[in-house]
């Protein structure tokens, strides 16, 4: 039973991390149209990795895929805030290369796992 809840939640994690990983039409594609696509995109990413970090049937991680997820959350964290409202919207994610930083962070994560962008 644990393995199956620990399997199911990995796949979660890497939906989210996969999303973070497309280009940013796709990004917006991959949300309804009533929603912020990059809050829902940090949200959820911050959801399954502090799921993977800290939760009830956390997966067993190497040293890489930990630090990989914690500098990968770390870069939300440093675009959060009031002062970086301007970060949360479709045209930031088009055209602000801070979300081309997220995006090489969740193809790194993706290796660090052996996931794959394209499935």
């Amino acid at each position: 039973m644990k393995e199956d809840i620990t399997g199911l939640c990995m796949i979660q994690l890497e939906l989210v991390v996969r999303v973070a990983a497309l280009p940013a039409e796709e990004q917006i594609k991959s949300f309804p149209k009533s929603v912020v696509v990059a809050d829902e995109i940090a949200l959820d990413y911050d959801h399954w990795c502090r799921w993977a970090l800290e939760g009830q049937n956390a997966p067993q991680l190497t040293d890489e895929q930990r630090s990989g997820l914690i500098a990968f959350d770390s870069r939300f964290e440093r675009m959060s805030g009031e002062r970086n409202a301007h970060l949360w919207t479709e045209d930031a994610l088009r055209y602000r290369h801070e979300w081309n930083e997220v995006r090489q962070d969740a193809q790194t994560i993706l290796n660090l796992f052996g996931w794959s962008v394209d499935e």
